[in-house]
């Protein structure tokens, strides 16, 4: 169990997809290949994850993983839960998750039940309310797609 106050344990879940140069290179230390997914195949893209806190200025990776084209949006979505699920296991309280307007990432949260107000309601057993952010970047080209009339 974390040993921090309950509001220093507050928390943002975020996670980004990059795209990477695809390099195959072998590293003398551990004597392998690196720049592979753990399928084998050429790794193309990054998808990272981590949380933030809400009321404290900490910030933790949770990890990465290695993917040859974007990550699936079923698969997005189980990650993205189970995350959720293990830092409230352990006292860490996810209250949004935050990411850009991909079209991967916003299938994804449709699966966890994303409402039009913002909220995932298809996270069983947790009584508080979990809420979709889109980052300040994504938000901003939105506004720049549908401007005011």
């Amino acid at each position: 169990m974390v040993q921090l106050p309950t509001i220093d344990r507050q928390c943002s879940l975020v996670f980004d997809e990059i795209s990477l140069k695809s390099t195959i290179t072998y590293s003398k230390i551990d004597d392998r290949l690196i720049g592979y997914t753990e399928s084998g195949k050429v790794a193309t893209h990054a998808l990272v994850f981590m949380v933030r806190g809400l009321s404290t200025k900490w910030k933790q990776t949770l990890g990465y993983f290695l993917t040859h084209h974007t990550v699936e949006a079923g698969q997005l979505s189980e990650l993205i839960l189970s995350c959720i699920q293990q830092l409230d296991a352990i006292g860490v309280h996810v209250r949004c998750v935050v990411c850009d307007q991909a079209a991967t990432n916003v299938s994804a949260l449709k699966r966890l039940g994303l409402s039009d107000q913002g909220v995932l309601t298809a996270i069983s057993g947790f009584t508080r309310p979990l809420y979709a952010i889109f980052d300040v970047p994504s938000l901003q080209e939105y506004q720049e797609q549908f401007p005011k009339a």
